[in-house]
């Protein structure tokens, strides 16, 4: 894990004086420093760009999608260029890493939630996951809420005879 800047530290207006500024600052991880680029992703990849994306955007998820494949994606303007071109989140590692996430959330919801089950066992599977109190979340949390919350909505609107 690093340290990194809202506000790029290069940024000739503001950068020097919001470099140890709290609210410029949050833990990003190491995304690959010391690969090739073309394998790099997250700040490493970002470098000195600025970002449009915080992480501390209670919105953000709902602007990302995750494609069974393992793809990263949003409809929003211009976000899904910044995420793979900018950021690389969807570099091949990190690709595979959330499709077998995403694989092993089907099998486990085949075996846990036949066919006629209840949208309310993927709303349980959500609620333990929000009420994780491990200081570390699990690799790929966000894929696996984003499809614990897409298979919900599905359930319930079956179950609702819709």
């Amino acid at each position: 894990m690093k340290i990194e800047h809202f506000v790029p530290q290069s940024n000739a207006e503001r950068g020097h004086e919001l470099r140890m500024v709290w609210s410029n600052l949050f833990g990003a991880c190491l995304g690959s420093e010391g690969s090739p680029p073309r394998e790099q992703h997250c700040d490493t990849r970002k470098g000195d760009r600025e970002s449009p994306l915080s992480p501390l955007d209670p919105m953000l998820a709902e602007r990302l999608r995750y494609s069974r494949g393992g793809q990263v994606e949003s409809d929003a303007p211009g976000l899904a260029d910044h995420l793979h071109d900018v950021l690389g989140l969807n570099v091949s590692k990190l690709v595979n890493n959330r499709k077998e996430v995403i694989v092993r959330m089907e099998q486990v919801a085949k075996q846990k939630a036949p066919q006629n089950a209840p949208y309310t066992w993927f709303e349980a599977q959500l609620a333990k996951l929000a009420s994780n109190s491990k200081t570390e979340l699990d690799p790929y949390v966000q894929a696996q809420e984003y499809w614990l919350r897409k298979h919900a909505r599905g359930r319930r609107g079956r179950s609702m005879g819709r």
